[in-house]
């Protein structure tokens, strides 16, 4: 990138703050300052921005942590030489991936739609991730400890942790579909089960077969109260994953649309709406709430384990005190 560009990307980013050590933009000033540029020019603008903030972020790292880059992705970490190439790449394989599959779903406007750079910040050590990602998690916040996350502020880009490429790759792909779905404002349910076909269309896992076992964790599991949880997402971020029952279940609802008419799946991907959990959306689409998308067999045992939800549960942050 020439002077004059990274110059403009640095006036752009203005002052940050600094927290856990990083530096942080003021994104609604950042994105204020880039609105008041000339259209023709916010592209670039924009791709300057990414540029020098993640210079900036491993800058200030020090240590290993620097930037590597291939076609528009950009990635900031501390892996080995060899293996951050190869995280790189794999990144925009996945990528070219991820637009394939979701074009091919009849979805025209599927991304955020901003320019600039497709962005990953990548550590090898859990600690300096944490650091990383402690923006988007409330101070109190005592979930379980994350593998990797699509972030949202100002920049839409994904943050993961590994110390090898191999490893990374199940996280990056998750997370790298997050980020093309970041525009749509899909409910959580929604999102996670289209998310994970992506992924296993990325990198193919036996994940979340329908075999006995998993069967039997479902009947186990499910109650009315979460199955609530399911559709206001709160079953995804819980401390405790379930075995990933929550993402089972998301997968094999989104898979059985995706089976019975991809073109009322593209209909619903682009009415669905997070704010009523996609109810008015599966309703007009299907004829029907999302709670009978779900399996019969998941809906029965949900009643029949009321009961003994009413008496093993803990109480519910939303339910009225007595």
């Amino acid at each position: 990138m020439d002077d004059a560009m990274i110059q403009l990307g640095s006036r752009l980013l203005g002052a940050m703050a600094e927290r856990q050590g990083l530096p942080r933009p003021d994104w609604q000033r950042v994105q204020m300052r880039w609105w008041a540029l000339p259209s023709e020019a916010q592209p670039a603008a924009w791709t300057a921005v990414e540029w020098v903030w993640q210079h900036t972020l491993a800058a200030s790292w020090g240590g290993d942590f620097r930037v590597v880059q291939q076609g528009e992705c950009i990635m900031t970490t501390d892996l080995p030489e060899e293996e951050a190439q190869r995280a790189v790449a794999f990144m925009e394989r996945a990528l070219a991936t991820i637009e394939r599959c979701v074009t091919g779903l009849g979805l025209d406007d599927y991304s955020d739609g901003g320019p600039g750079l497709d962005v990953a910040v990548v550590c090898r050590e859990v600690e300096d991730y944490l650091d990383y990602v402690s923006d988007a998690h409330e101070p109190d916040y005592v979930g379980a400890v994350s593998g990797g996350m699509c972030l949202h502020q100002g920049s839409v880009h994904v943050a993961a942790h590994g110390k090898t490429a191999a490893t990374l790759e199940p996280v990056m792909a998750h997370e790298l579909a997050h980020s093309r779905l970041a525009g749509l404002g899909l409910p959580v349910w929604l999102e996670e089960g289209l998310v994970v076909h992506l992924e296993k269309a990325v990198a193919p896992n036996e994940d979340f077969a329908n075999d006995l076992h998993t069967i039997a964790l479902h009947r186990a599991f499910w109650t009315p109260r979460r199955l609530a949880d399911f559709f206001t997402g709160d079953a995804f971020c819980g401390p405790d994953d379930a075995h990933g029952l929550p993402y089972a279940l998301a997968y094999q609802m989104v898979g059985e649309l995706m089976q019975d008419d991809t073109t009322k799946l593209a209909t619903l991907l682009e009415a669905a709406a997070w704010e009523d959990q996609g109810i008015s959306a599966c309703e007009a689409v299907y004829g029907v709430p999302p709670i009978e998308l779900i399996p019969r067999f998941i809906r029965d045992a949900a009643e029949a384990n009321a009961a003994d939800e009413a008496i093993n549960e803990p109480p519910h942050p939303d339910d009225d005190p007595e």
